[in-house]
């Protein structure tokens, strides 16, 4: 019996070791992006920007779920003001949906890679929508919860049908930007938001986007 169970341990711990390798040799790397200089005037608000960390942390499961971004947050301009909107968490000090001056950001991101996703859309209540969804959310979610939990075999399979987001359970910054896209309407709601992978917000091509929204042009960001 033992024995056994020793071999499915051993079975379990190589096919995790020779898929996350075999994931890191063939997965599309990120350097097959171009690198563009990024001025702020060049930004809408609306365009999503890709984070991707390099911790060594991160490699087993980033190789695992063929993930190259890590994060992701969206630019809204207030006025002649441009912020991040984004669930994060900086060193324990901000954390949970915040919003964040763009050259606080820039600061807090410098020697990360940041991918650039452009938005051919024009609304003028765009910016309001993507406001007051921070507005509304920012106390619901106030604290960080993100960072792996058993419950994130939910991640392995798809549902493939709609349901609101669970403020207690789904807390990763993909299913919470899935979410707000949905909520300030670029987005059809006709998918699970933990159905979505990370590349899926690379053009927000895993999404069914509503009438005229499109997104282009993905880059590599060298910040100014």
């Amino acid at each position: 019996m033992i024995r056994t169970l020793v071999s499915y341990i051993i079975f379990f711990v190589l096919v995790i070791f020779l898929t996350t390798w075999r994931n890191l040799l063939i997965f599309k790397d990120r350097g097959s992006y171009l690198k563009r200089l990024l001025y702020q005037d060049e930004i809408k608000s609306g365009d999503l920007f890709l984070v991707g960390y390099k911790k060594p942390g991160n490699i087993l499961g980033d190789s695992l779920l063929k993930v190259n971004f890590n994060h992701i947050a969206v630019s809204v301009w207030e006025d002649s003001n441009l912020y991040m909107i984004e669930y994060a968490n900086y060193f324990n000090k901000e954390q949970g949906l915040l919003k964040i001056p763009y050259e606080k950001w820039k600061r807090y991101n410098k020697n990360t890679t940041v991918l650039k996703n452009k938005i051919d859309f024009e609304e003028d209540q765009l910016a309001n929508n993507i406001l007051k969804f921070y507005n509304e959310h920012k106390e619901k979610l106030k604290t960080f919860q993100g960072g792996w939990k058993p419950d994130w075999y939910r991640f392995l399979y798809k549902k493939n049908k709609y349901s609101d987001l669970d403020f207690k359970k789904q807390t990763t910054c993909t299913e919470i930007m899935a979410y707000l896209l949905s909520e300030i309407g670029l987005v059809r709601k006709n998918r699970a938001l933990s159905d979505y992978h990370q590349s899926d917000f690379i053009n927000l091509q895993g999404f069914d986007l509503v009438k005229k929204v499109s997104y282009s042009e993905p880059h590599l960001v060298k910040f100014c």
